[in-house]
């Protein structure tokens, strides 16, 4: 396989096309610029000489030696087998921020860069309890997430990693959820009270976070109305009680919160759901009738621009869900009983959706699941029947479509978890199970070759669980359980595979 090599601050970094950290590191052993390099080709264990290095004046052959890819637990933060349970990781300015508890103060909000040193709480909020922080997110660079800090109401927090720069911007519901940023703002959904569900919006300052209307009427949790950004318009789904539940739209005022268009009509539902964003347009699932039947729907933020894609008749839908944007094409898992739950993808004609490949043949089910967009590629679990729920790719085609690696040999499959795209060149990681070592941290460029352990983190066939994977800047976050500490904070510090931080070497080729 063939690598690039990268300067960054004195140091080499290899990736590979897919923007992986290769499984080597060049360390610079003289103290200047590289100037000239080429596409050199790498083994694991390997030591080469190639390239210039040039001071500007004199030229200089360089020597690099490499060190495997590993991932380190980043502090325990709560020593034992208890862990701290980090929960909510999000990166704000290069700084990583999740709730955690250090065992003898409660939940609270915590920062890191990285280091044991740098990894810190930020503040107690509630001494003697728990201010569970809760919805973490990066509004234009600032901090904002939801807490109750011994309040009676859910409070919307900002902070900007010091004690004193942390601050309740105010008082929003009993609970609150749903956190999506459209533009410069940020909507979400709180509960006023037992039932009832208003819209919120907030830029961050007190004066700017207040209740937009009553959207929802009825028993639902916050996170169930499926709040979608489209070109900085909100959609959701919301009720009332002449229209039921029906898709709606923001434009951020309480005049422009409405209802986009009754689907089904009067009081009957149309069960919105599984909103998503594809370049621009809207696509969901709803049903319009009595009978109740799932459709494919897609919306250009009119009503007269809010059709059916592909009617669920004739497509014999039973189960529509997991909708996911992959480079402007959307892909779905669809249930018929011809195919049984299978890869679908639309480009939102009724001709251009259809089933991607039978990868369970005959009406069993291959349950694709997990779809995650990695570099115009989706990556999912999928079971062709024979080796059990193993990493797929597609791109679409049904040659495209095929088993990136058979991790776990025989029936029971590896079964994936987690998987998140690294970077924009196609590489991803996860969580899978090779029946030797349990449950692990794997890595993948979409190649058989390509994908591997990255590290055994609970020895044996004990497993860590390696979870929420959050990348901030050139690290990679997740939680992890080394069989010693507990569920922890684990970094694999300076990935590489976030091209931005890395320069290229313009070669002569």
């Amino acid at each position: 396989m063939m690598y690039r090599a990268f300067y960054v601050k004195h140091t080499f970094r290899i990736l590979n096309r897919h923007g992986l950290l290769a499984p080597t590191r060049l360390a610079l052993l003289t103290a200047v610029a590289l100037v000239v390099s080429a596409s050199i080709a790498l083994s694991q264990r390997s030591v080469i000489e190639a390239g210039f290095l040039s001071s500007g004046r004199d030229s200089h052959t360089w020597k690099a030696r490499s060190t495997p890819l590993a991932a380190n637990l980043v502090k325990d933060i709560r020593p034992g087998a208890s862990g701290s349970s980090a929960t909510s990781l999000k990166g704000v300015n290069g700084t990583l921020y999740f709730a955690a508890t250090d065992g003898e103060r409660g939940v609270e909000l915590w920062r890191s860069d990285g280091t044991e040193a740098g990894t810190a709480m930020v503040v107690d909020l509630l001494s003697g309890g728990s201010s569970y922080p809760s919805e973490l997110m990066n509004l234009n660079g600032a901090l904002l997430f939801a807490s109750r800090a011994g309040a009676t109401n859910t409070g919307l927090w900002r902070s900007d990693g010091t004690p004193a720069g942390t601050s309740r911007l105010k008082d929003v519901g009993l609970t609150a959820g749903s956190f999506t940023i459209s533009g410069s703002v940020v909507f979400f959904v709180a509960e006023s009270s037992p039932d009832r569900h208003s819209l919120w919006r907030s830029d961050g300052s007190s004066e700017g976070t207040f209740q937009l209307k009553e959207i929802f009427i009825g028993s639902t949790y916050p996170h169930g109305l499926y709040l979608t950004n489209v070109n900085g318009t909100l959609f959701f789904m919301g009720s009332s009680a002449s229209e039921g539940r029906e898709i709606w739209r923001s434009d951020g005022t309480a005049a422009g919160t409405v209802l986009l268009s009754d689907l089904n009509p009067g009081e009957r539902w149309s069960y919105v759901e599984s909103l998503v964003n594809v370049n621009g347009t809207l696509f969901f699932v709803a049903t319009n009738d009595t009978n109740y039947v799932r459709h494919l729907w897609k919306s250009d933020g009119t009503r007269a621009g809010t059709v059916i894609v592909k009617d669920g008749y004739s497509a014999r839908f039973y189960l529509l869900s997991s909708l996911t944007n992959v480079a402007g094409t959307l892909f779905f898992v669809a249930t018929t009983p011809p195919f049984g739950a299978e890869l679908w993808k639309s480009d939102g004609t009724g001709v251009g959706t259809a089933t991607v490949k039978d990868i369970n043949p005959g009406t069993g089910s291959s349950n694709p699941s997990g779809l995650a967009s990695a570099n115009g590629i989706v990556f999912f679990v999928g079971d062709d029947g024979v080796h059990g729920p193993e990493l797929w790719k597609s791109d679409g085609t049904v040659n495209g479509t095929v088993m990136v690696k058979d991790i776990r040999p025989g029936a029971s499959g590896s079964s994936p978890q987690h998987i998140t795209a690294v970077g924009s060149r196609g590489g991803i990681i996860f969580a899978a199970d090779d029946g030797v070592h349990g449950s692990e941290l794997w890595q993948s460029d979409g190649t058989e070759a390509g994908t591997v352990l990255v590290q055994d983190i609970a020895p044996g066939a004990t497993v860590s669980y390696p979870s929420s994977f959050t990348i901030v800047w050139s690290t990679i976050y997740f939680v992890a359980d080394d069989g010693n500490s507990g569920p922890e904070l684990w970094a694999i510090p300076a990935a590489g595979a976030l091209d931005k931080l890395f320069l290229p070497v313009i070669l002569p080729n």
